[in-house]
């Protein structure tokens, strides 16, 4: 269902998912950092355990739909000053910095797949 509304075609009901998927990968982070091998007995782990493999295809599928929504709108007009204090235009750059979180988060959990993303 979250993917749905990330996905929504109109980008204030996307981000309005941004805190609770920013959120949701800082957890993630926690749970995957307890599957790392090296850990001794007495450091301290989170009370649940993910696997990458298990969460690869979610952050996957996120950063598709980064890339899909990260492109300007067709009605979104560039360097002209008249449109900078425009509230669809602020809005849409404030929606733009949230991908930004979210793929920050991402990248946390799996470097490898935020360095393919980037390529």
């Amino acid at each position: 269902v979250i993917f749905w509304f990330f996905s929504h075609q109109e980008y204030q009901i996307a981000d309005s998912v941004e805190p609770f998927l920013t959120a949701l990968f800082a957890k993630v982070k926690s749970f995957s950092m307890g599957a790392e091998v090296g850990l001794k007995p007495e450091d301290p782990r989170p009370c649940h355990v993910i696997d990458m493999d298990e969460v690869r295809p979610m952050l996957q599928k996120t950063l598709q739909m980064i890339i899909q929504r990260l492109a300007f709108p067709d009605w979104f007009q560039h360097g002209d000053p008249s449109y900078e204090d425009d509230e669809q235009h602020v809005a849409f750059m404030e929606f733009r910095k949230s991908l930004t979180k979210i793929f920050k988060r991402i990248f946390l959990i799996d470097e490898d797949l935020g360095f393919m993303f980037i390529q």
